[in-house]
């Protein structure tokens, strides 16, 4: 009984510490920074996005199927992936002229 607990543990941490991979979009000057920003591909991250500017952004994608409405001065959190490797773009729809991608590689 011991060694099935402790494989579920270890199991467990694995599936976490993968799934905890973090990176950070952030969206300051009518802009997003990095403007391409680099996954692994075949991964699960976790993904950051920070708005740091006065109005709020809905931040969208209909390559990975994500919209979001980040408030001015905020952090929001999504999961993305496991993406196969490729450009997946996305962009603020409440100003489509701000663009990015991200990159599975």
């Amino acid at each position: 009984m011991r060694q099935v607990l402790a494989v579920l543990a270890i199991a467990s941490l694995s599936m976490k510490s993968q799934a905890e991979t973090t990176y950070m979009i952030q969206a300051r000057q009518h802009a997003f920074w990095p403007q391409a920003l680099k996954i692994p591909a075949n991964t699960k991250i976790k993904l950051t996005i920070r708005n740091e500017g006065t109005e709020a952004i809905e931040f969208e994608s209909e390559d990975f199927s994500r919209e979001v409405v980040v408030p001015a001065q905020h952090d929001t959190v999504i999961y993305l992936g496991p993406l196969k490797p490729g450009r997946y773009a996305y962009f603020n729809d409440f100003n489509d002229q701000v663009r990015g991608r991200v990159e599975a590689e």
